[in-house]
């Protein structure tokens, strides 16, 4: 409707009457069907290459007329949840199975496949279970704990994310079994006291979530964050609390951190301390690395010199002892 495009009502095929009632959600299956779950008409199926027509999808389900949603996995079976929270499989001869092994009084909410053809259900405070492929039987997830699940998302790198109602988003990884409290952050809102209605994700990988009385929020798939080092991680800062003058990035990976009458630090790939440099000026103004991985300073009121194997080298310039060196380069020959 926003693009221009005219809505038109669909229609009952048993009558031909315009089929109005609340459409809950949609499934697009592998075949190209239409699968919209309703309340008060059970399962209506819009077949591909059909035009407005609604069949309703009848036989073992003609008594389940209030239907939450419907998702399809890899065997082509529907994943079906009523309103009363049910978790029923419609097989694709036809056959239903409504007692499931490891559901006994489970209230089904959300329900997912992966890539791999897992089944994933969230529930109404109860937990997060999981049918592995192959499997006929629902296992619970311990540590995602009773989560109040609104929503349940499979992303294609087959991360789970669990939508909650007053609790934000929570990420649960299958592979290492990792959760992760509220991934994502915004500036404009608290994600995590949001209700989340639905978790998608575009061909770019960005993910998107709606939430109630909140909007939505999209979380780029290509993310460059910024970490921090400074006072503010208590115990687990490693450069001081001092004003941080110079970086350097060195070609063993390493960082290197000049501050201002507190000398320098340097630090591995992982941010962990390897050494704190006292033995040289105190005020660093410049870093900078030679083609021999020598790293040199420049300092307020006291020269220049090189770091190399821990011991700081000074090198003289001019005649004035308090000269002050404010920046230094390296060229490709070599030459400072």
């Amino acid at each position: 409707i926003g693009l221009g495009i005219p809505a038109e009502p669909l229609f009952r095929s048993r009558d031909g009457k315009e089929a109005r009632t609340y459409f809950n959600h949609m499934t697009v299956c592998e075949n190209g069907d239409v699968i919209i779950p309703t309340s008060g008409y059970g399962i209506m199926r819009l077949k591909k290459g059909t035009k407005r027509v609604c069949h309703p999808l009848g036989g073992a389900l003609k008594n389940y007329n209030y239907i939450y949603t419907v998702k399809e996995d890899l065997q082509h079976r529907l994943l079906i949840i009523t309103e009363d929270n049910k978790l029923l499989i419609r097989n694709p001869n036809g056959s239903l199975i409504t007692e499931i092994p490891g559901l006994k009084g489970v209230k089904a909410r959300e329900v997912a496949v992966d890539s791999k053809g897992n089944i994933w259900l969230a529930t109404m405070g109860q937990g997060l279970y999981l049918m592995p492929q192959g499997k006929g039987t629902f296992q619970r997830i311990d540590a995602i704990g009773n989560l109040p699940m609104s929503y349940i998302y499979i992303s294609r790198t087959d991360n789970v994310f669990i939508g909650c109602d007053g609790m934000g988003i929570w990420m649960y990884n299958p592979i290492t079994h990792q959760v992760i409290d509220n991934p994502f952050f915004s500036n404009a809102i608290d994600l995590s006291k949001s209700k989340v209605s639905s978790i998608i994700e575009d061909q770019q990988g960005n993910i998107w979530i709606s939430m109630l009385q909140k909007g939505v929020f999209m979380q780029p798939g290509n993310t460059f964050t910024f970490g921090y080092m400074g006072y503010r991680l208590g115990n687990h800062n490693n450069i001081g609390s001092n004003c941080v003058t110079a970086v350097l990035y060195a070609k063993n990976g390493h960082v290197w951190v000049g501050t201002d009458k507190d000398g320098a630090y340097e630090l591995d790939s992982n941010n962990r301390l390897i050494r704190h440099y006292t033995n040289i000026p105190l005020v660093v103004l410049a870093l900078c690395e030679d083609h021999k991985g020598r790293i040199w300073i420049g300092s307020y009121r006291n020269g220049c010199g090189y770091v190399e194997g821990g011991a700081y080298h000074k090198v003289n310039i001019g005649n004035n002892p308090e000269l002050s060196l404010f920046d230094i380069k390296c060229d490709s020959k070599g030459t400072i």
